[in-house]
């Protein structure tokens, strides 16, 4: 479970407030000022703050640039809310280095969502036996960039910077990602193209998957697992092989994305991904062959997004009551 601390002078926003979240899954900690937020930060483990601006002594923005200069809880995610202009209090976020706002009357869709959507973002899968700490940076990286897209709540702006961001991290030549239609259209090998990026002379030019192998198939819907097939020629277990081979991308790596709820993923970083549900994929093709290491921690990271992107989808179909993968979750 994590743990927001809400800081306030309004005993009523701590009510209302504390009621939405702790009813989300978290534990939920007060405080009425700057000082006892101090108090509460420095002697309990907290995962991330709201704040109010307009508060009795120390105003909240105040509160936000002393919480950053410490070291020690200096990456808590903070989010404002406050009857304050948006221009005002985007401008001061600014400021203290950026941090997320709602303005009141609250939005609560909107709350819970930035509150998921930052512990995410602070939320790891540990890579063990990785020691390039390069590649563990360039990984963080890459999910801030979803994190931050995800705010939008457009799952078209978030697909489209995961693959680019993927591309780039990964060196790759094409990078896709497909959703299913459904369980018998997976099982007859076809996914919908959601979004892909890839560098001149080696763009994508079908907008439905063809699975050429059963073998592929079932690894990735059955048994819920990555696939690296470093000969793309020869192995017979290749998504879109006759493309690939003619292109000349010898290898390919596939990863499933899960339907992780929100709530299964604050549990803690112990997810059973084989209980997960799988509702699409993530496919990299590249020239040059890929490694174990690199393969690892591409699906840690895959494992990561999955539940921003189960997230946004969930946030767009609740506003339109429609969207783009309609009865691919739940």
């Amino acid at each position: 479970m994590k743990d927001i601390l809400i800081v306030d002078d309004d005993t009523s926003i701590h009510v209302m407030v504390g009621k939405r979240l702790t009813k989300a899954g978290y534990q939920c900690h007060f405080a009425y000022n700057a000082q006892q937020g101090i108090n509460i930060l420095k002697t309990r483990s907290i995962n991330l703050v709201i704040t109010d601006i307009l508060m009795p002594g120390e105003g909240g923005f105040s509160f936000i640039e002393s919480v950053k200069a410490d070291k020690v809880i200096t990456k808590i995610p903070m989010i404002v809310i406050s009857s304050l202009p948006a221009n005002f209090l985007e401008a001061e976020g600014k400021k203290v280095g950026g941090v997320d706002y709602v303005t009141k009357p609250i939005d609560f869709d909107k709350l819970e969502s930035l509150v998921f959507l930052n512990i995410s973002n602070h939320h790891t899968i540990p890579d063990d036996g990785l020691d390039d700490l390069e590649l563990r940076r360039k990984k963080q990286k890459v999910i801030n960039k979803i994190a931050e897209s995800s705010k939008s709540e457009n799952q078209a702006i978030v697909a489209n910077v995961l693959v680019n961001a993927i591309l780039q991290f990964m060196g790759a030549e094409n990078v896709s990602f497909w959703v299913k239609l459904g369980d018998a259209a997976a099982e007859e090998g076809k996914m919908m193209k959601l979004a892909h990026a890839g560098v001149f002379g080696y763009e994508l030019p079908m907008d439905e998957i063809e699975i050429h192998s059963q073998d592929a198939l079932s690894e990735l819907m059955h048994n819920k697992r990555g696939v690296l097939v470093n000969n793309a020629f020869r192995s017979g277990r290749v998504i879109n092989e006759g493309w690939a081979k003619e292109i000349g991308l010898i290898c390919e790596a596939v990863f499933p994305v899960f339907d992780v709820h929100e709530k299964v993923f604050l549990m803690g970083s112990n997810i059973d991904y084989a209980k997960q549900n799988v509702f699409g994929v993530i496919v990299i093709h590249k020239s040059q062959l890929m490694t174990e290491p690199e393969f690892d921690i591409m699906d840690k990271l895959v494992k990561q997004m999955s539940a921003i992107l189960a997230h946004v989808y969930r946030m767009e179909l609740k506003k339109e009551k429609k969207g783009t993968w309609d009865n691919l979750l739940d």
